[in-house]
Formats: structure tokens, C-alpha cells, sequence
């Protein structure tokens, strides 16, 4: 086995290239940058469902119901549909956000492969 430095050297195939998961442990840089799309992904699945991303519309409806409108209203109609499917990408997101809080803890949430430029 050679080194990284070896290999850049030789300019090998792949030696310049890393698994986003993994480069993410070979610095800070590029393990903030892992955090931040973490997150990034984390708000797109909460903002992707009714009950979070429609919330103010929800509301209304809510209101209207209370104050005696007969029919489901369009919006909470699509939220009780969809609710299993709105389950999983609120833990989806839940599971993302936490990954992101482990790794600014710097603790490893990937498999690691077996090289020398990962001790």
C-alpha cells in the first residue's frame, strides 16, 4: 500500500477522488460542508410535507372547520392521505438533521473503508 501523497504524486487513477461520505472525516472543511448539506437535505423533506410545509394553510382550514364549514377542506384532505408518506419524511429529515449533530460531536456515522489516508 502507498500513501495519498504517493499516489498524487503518481498521479493514480482515483487519487483525487474521495466518497463525500469519507472526505467529510479528512478535514474540517469538508466536514462542515457535510453538515451544512445534511441539514440542507434535512429542511427539503420537513418542507416537503403538509403538516410542516402547509402549516399556515392547514391552519386556515382548521379554522374554517371550527367555524362550521361541512367539508374537508382541500389541503388537511391531502395531509390525512398522505399521512403515512408525511411520517417518513418527517423522520427522514429528523434522522439527517441528527446525523449532522453527531458529526459536528466529530463522531463517525459512516463506514469508513480500510485505507491508509483514513486512520
Amino acid at each position: 500500500m502507498i500513501t495519498e501523497e504517493e499516489a498524487r504524486k503518481q498521479n493514480l487513477p482515483g487519487s483525487d477522488v474521495f466518497l463525500m461520505t469519507q472526505l467529510a472525516y479528512k478535514d474540517e472543511l469538508n466536514r462542515d460542508a457535510l453538515i451544512a448539506y445534511l441539514n440542507r437535505e434535512a429542511y427539503k423533506a420537513f418542507m416537503d410535507t403538509f403538516t410542516i410545509g402547509q402549516y399556515p394553510e392547514i391552519k386556515k382550514e382548521a379554522e374554517a372547520i371550527t367555524s362550521g364549514v361541512r367539508m374537508v377542506p382541500p389541503t388537511i384532505y391531502r395531509q390525512m392521505e398522505y399521512m403515512n408518506f408525511e411520517y417518513f419524511k418527517i423522520a427522514a429529515g429528523f434522522e439527517l438533521h441528527l446525523k449532522a449533530c453527531l458529526l459536528a460531536s466529530d463522531i463517525v456515522i459512516h463506514l469508513i473503508s480500510k485505507s491508509p489516508s483514513f486512520n
